[in-house]
């Protein structure tokens, strides 16, 4: 497949698809291809052209360690902002009284 044909199947521009190309010739652990250089005649500059031979989505899973998940959900928890602790919770009744009013 070359970028005008993934540009035509998924309905993005040339630009876009050359990306997608670079993507899967450089995943050699994930997708393995054969990447061959065309000359096409008139053109004085060669393309490429990738074939996916096989792809293997396990090989580019990595286990995420019990500590690193923990760290996840803590920085997900915090709080958004800079506002001080009295503006937090005048904020926060300002939200909870429009939510009441919304059910009602």
């Amino acid at each position: 497949m070359n970028r005008g044909q993934i540009a035509d199947a998924f309905g993005i521009s040339e630009r876009s698809a050359t990306f997608q190309l670079t993507y899967l010739s450089r995943k050699k652990e994930q997708i393995c291809c054969e990447l061959r250089k065309v000359k096409r005649a008139g053109v004085p500059v060669e393309s490429y052209e990738v074939r996916v031979t096989e792809v293997s989505p396990e090989a580019g899973v990595r286990k995420v360690s019990e500590k690193q998940r923990e760290a996840v959900k803590t920085i997900q928890r915090g709080r958004v902002g800079n506002a001080d602790g009295d503006v937090r919770e005048l904020t926060r009744n300002i939200w909870n009284s429009l939510q009441r009013g919304r059910k009602a």
